[in-house]
């Protein structure tokens, strides 16, 4: 399971390059389920089970390190114990049997964020890929990874409105223009493998080549550029919606999920900036 272990390296890149942003829930129907899954150091307390639908995840951080949620189906067929001997193996790509759903991108002490994903019935796993600050073990490894089951009456509501669509591929974004205020973003991978939107913000005159030096291991300069969070990695065909507030100013889309080698997509050639114009 290195493959997806790896996202914990590429997290911490991201959140050490800035201070944490100020993120949203995604804006759902009012009949839509709401989930609250709250993090510990080394512990998620959720729901043992919910129902099938459209779900809003809001990840509240109580700890006093960064965490993040990320929800993955366990195919038919498949147990919580093959999940544990799969994260137990030293080698080895993402299992074909988990379809990964995002929730929460990770987050700081004290703050919250989630997105909204449709949920079809069956057993998932809600995992930290995050290392942990003192020995640089994934949480998951000190026992951030719990099962939940997803079962019963479906809840039957429309997503929520989308104000701009973000399309993942191999390896790049697809995005419109986009103008300043409350956004709500429907994130689509429509690519062949594991795609995240990581949103960041540049600070005044950097770049992507800027941003891109700043998560250089010792890198010691200005800060380039605030991370906003997103909805956490996606497989294939997964749709989810995350909301934030957009200022006007100098943006970039990346995707930290590494490849089968580790390298992380944004090294790949997946990130894009772009530009959020003042609001009419």
């Amino acid at each position: 399971m290195r493959h997806v272990l790896a996202i914990a390296s590429s997290v911490v890149l991201v959140a050490g390059c800035s201070p944490k942003a100020e993120t949203e829930v995604a804006e759902a129907p009012a009949a839509a389920q709401q989930v609250t899954i709250t993090a510990t150091e080394f512990n998620f307390a959720a729901p043992d089970t919910i129902a099938p639908g459209m779900t809003v995840f809001t990840l509240v951080n109580s700890g006093a390190q960064e965490h993040h949620a990320i929800l993955a189906r366990i195919a038919d067929g498949k147990t919580m114990a093959d999940v544990e001997a799969e994260v137990a193996k030293e080698a080895g790509g993402t299992p074909e049997w988990l379809t990964f759903y995002g929730a929460a991108s990770g987050i700081g002490p004290g703050n919250s964020t989630g997105a909204a994903v449709d949920l079809p019935a069956g057993n998932y796993v809600i995992v930290c890929f995050i290392p942990d600050t003192a020995d640089g073990a994934p949480h998951l490894m000190k026992g951030m990874i719990r099962p939940i089951t997803v079962a019963g009456e479906p809840v039957a509501v429309a997503p929520p409105t989308a104000d701009a669509d973000i399309q993942l591929k191999d390896f790049a974004f697809e995005l419109p223009a986009m103008t300043a205020g409350m956004r709500t973003f429907r994130i689509t991978n429509s690519g062949p493998g594991l795609h995240e939107v990581q949103l960041v913000k540049l600070a005044p005159g950097a770049t992507v080549e800027s941003f891109g030096a700043s998560l250089a291991p010792g890198y010691t300069g200005p800060v380039q550029g605030t991370a906003m969070g997103g909805g956490g990695a996606i497989s294939p065909g997964v749709e989810q919606w995350w909301t934030a507030n957009l200022e006007p100013g100098d943006y970039l889309v990346t995707c930290y999920v590494p490849d089968a080698k580790g390298t992380p997509h944004i090294m790949l050639g997946m990130v894009q900036p772009f530009t959020v114009a003042p609001g009419s």
